[in-house]
């Protein structure tokens, strides 16, 4: 008997292959979700215990004097930070060691009783127990909500990086010709050289040439680029259409995501690009001698960094410290707590900057032993986050004047929470919980990405994060009263006409004097240079057709009943409403009015009349 397999029957059968393999992946990642969680319950039970060991051993060794009690705590805590003004850059407190030099400080008449306490096995048991205990359940809360790479991935991470840096070799080896050596380079910089790698992470690649010219090699490496079917989306760095200083290249290599900066070696005092491309590399050397000291840095940073991202307060683009100002803060207070676990830096961190007085500018202390440089204080309402190395710069230089009260608040928030998690009531995943949204303003706008293929929406939301800083400049140059608040974590949202979408969300607060009765605002200052800067994507011919953005004002009750219908019970949506319902920032007013239309699409004509919120 024969058996005849058609063509068509054939892709059928490869196609349910292909259906089978991705299923069975999922389940497996369902499974591991699930062990993380069990592990998460059990360690909330051995919480439990420990804190009721904890509360027995404090009971045991109390005293009836209050400042004896006191003193015996200072040995087990770290030394608050005294003042408003942050930590003193020249002489940082460490934290005090549980050891025969700290019983020895203690007068002769307190002695035996200090003796007995510090020799509490219990007491000192449950405390270690503890301090692990939070470490490692806010390293399973991210494991469950941010994901880093296993063993499998790093190794896969490892060689794309790899296939990558044979070819940026190949193209250098092309320009200087085959018989000469070529001079290139590669050294990743940013946090995922310090910290552990997630897949939505962007792989910051620092490549150093000497003696040839990096528009030449990147010119080759484009096309070998191009040519290679591991990569995808590659083009150049968009911020070079605003001015930047940075040129290179952003492509997708093996399904990682790499951005590609170039550096002249040796540096020539006025080439600005390498300025800037080196400090990264000096930051990261010097992250990695704090590393040297701690070891428990990195996964610190990966939390503050989750935190900052998804409380949507991440990103030069929307006006809030980047991924190199968060690093810097967290490694000045690594440096005031040098052996601190992961969990006491993030609280610490917390804490320090919650109380910080802005002016004063955040650097890192010399690892040499030099003598720290003396920075003036900055002007109201803005911060300074100083690079390290022999020419520093205010990488926060960027941070708008409205951003800073929004990072107060939200410290200080993280910072009441980070202190309940030691008594159970709160655990870290509240901590980075997205924010409750549709109830901080009366106004907003949303600009929405809709696109039919991933590629071309990833690509249109990042040149709108590129342009965003135009609008927000119109912002506080064209309409002072009008205070913004950028949501920096793009949300995903279903579409009834495109395969993807997303959002993004800025509240708008409006302030009016006393004498003014009826304020009018016209949104098209703002939203035209926005709309112009938009439309020269330079992706719009080739995507023509398949993508479209809206730019719409709403209310917050509009808003409440958009997320309810199309954002739903989403991946980003199971901790958005966490926060208090009744707000420190919400609206103290509740402006009437009304808007005659709504915000124009990328290319509709914008009516003079249109636009205006009438505020009484």
């Amino acid at each position: 008997m024969q058996v005849n397999h058609s063509n068509a029957s054939i892709d059928e059968l490869q196609a349910k292959l292909r259906a089978s393999e991705e299923e069975q992946k999922h389940l497996q990642e369902l499974i591991r979700i699930q062990e993380l969680r069990e592990k998460l319950r059990q360690s909330q039970e051995e919480q439990k215990q420990l804190q009721m060991l904890l509360q027995q051993a404090e009971v045991a060794v109390q005293q009836p004097e209050s400042e004896d009690t006191s003193t015996t705590r200072v040995s087990f805590q770290d030394v608050d930070c005294q003042g408003t003004g942050g930590p003193d850059c020249e002489t940082p407190r460490a934290q005090p060691a549980c050891d025969e030099t700290t019983i020895a400080c203690v007068p002769p008449s307190q002695a035996a009783a200090k003796a007995v306490k510090f020799n509490c096995p219990a007491f000192l048991k449950s405390h270690s127990m503890a301090k692990r205990y939070s470490e490692e359940t806010m390293k399973m809360n991210l494991d469950l909500d941010s994901p880093a790479l296993d063993e499998e991935g790093m190794q896969q991470c490892r060689e794309a990086f790899t296939a990558v840096e044979g070819l940026l070799h190949a193209a250098a080896q092309h320009v200087v010709g085959p018989n000469s050596e070529p001079m290139v380079e590669t050294e990743v910089i940013g946090a995922c050289a310090v910290a552990p790698v997630s897949a939505s992470d962007v792989i910051d690649v620092l490549c150093k040439v000497s003696q040839i010219s990096g528009l030449q090699l990147f010119t080759i490496f484009k096309q070998m680029l191009e040519a290679d079917p591991s990569a995808s989306c590659v083009r150049e760095h968009p911020e070079v259409i605003t001015g930047s200083a940075l040129s290179g290249l952003r492509f997708s290599y093996a399904k990682f995501q790499f951005r590609m900066f170039v550096a002249k070696v040796p540096w020539e005092e006025d080439d600005e690009e390498t300025f800037h491309s080196l400090t990264g590399c000096l930051l990261v050397r010097s992250l990695t001698e704090i590393i040297s000291i701690n070891d428990s840095f990195g996964l610190a940073l990966r939390m503050v960094k989750f935190w900052a991202q998804r409380r949507g307060i991440y990103g030069s683009a929307f006006g809030y410290p980047d991924g190199l100002a968060w690093s810097i803060c967290l490694a000045r207070v690594c440096q005031m707590y040098p052996r601190a676990n992961a969990a006491e830096l993030v609280v610490r961190f917390f804490k320090v900057y919650s109380s910080w007085d802005w002016r004063t500018a955040v650097s890192l202390l010399p690892l040499d032993g030099c003598e720290s440089l003396q920075y003036d204080p900055v002007e109201e309402g803005k911060i300074a986050v100083m690079t390290p190395g022999g020419s520093p710069t205010n990488i926060a230089a960027h941070v708008k004047t409205s951003a800073l009260p929004v990072l107060q608040e939200e410290l200080q928030r993280a910072y009441k929470l980070s202190k309940r998690i030691a008594k159970g009531d709160v655990c870290w995943s509240d901590v980075y919980a997205m924010p409750n949204i549709a109830q901080k303003h009366k106004h907003y706008m949303r600009l929405e990405f809709v696109a039919q293929t991933k590629q071309a929406l990833d690509l249109l939301v990042e040149w709108g994060q590129i342009s965003l800083p135009t609008l927000l400049n119109k912002f506080e140059s064209e309409l002072p009263h009008v205070q913004t608040r950028v949501w920096s974590q793009p949300m995903p949202v279903q579409h009834e006409s495109y395969a993807f979408a997303c959002s993004i969300i800025i509240g708008l607060r409006f302030t009016r004097t006393e004498a003014s009765k009826q304020l009018e605002f016209d949104l098209r200052v703002p939203t035209v240079g926005f709309l112009e800067m938009l439309d020269i994507w330079p992706y719009k011919e080739y995507f023509a057709g398949q993508y479209d953005l809206t730019v719409q004002h709403i209310r917050r009750h509009e808003l409440q009943q958009w997320w309810k219908t199309y954002v739903g019970d989403s991946s980003l949506a199971p901790k958005q409403l966490s926060d208090s319902q009744s707000d420190e920032n919400c609206d103290g007013t509740d402006y009437t009015g009304q808007v005659q239309l709504a915000l124009p699409r990328w290319s509709d004509s914008i009516d003079e009349n249109g636009m205006c919120i009438e505020c009484y």
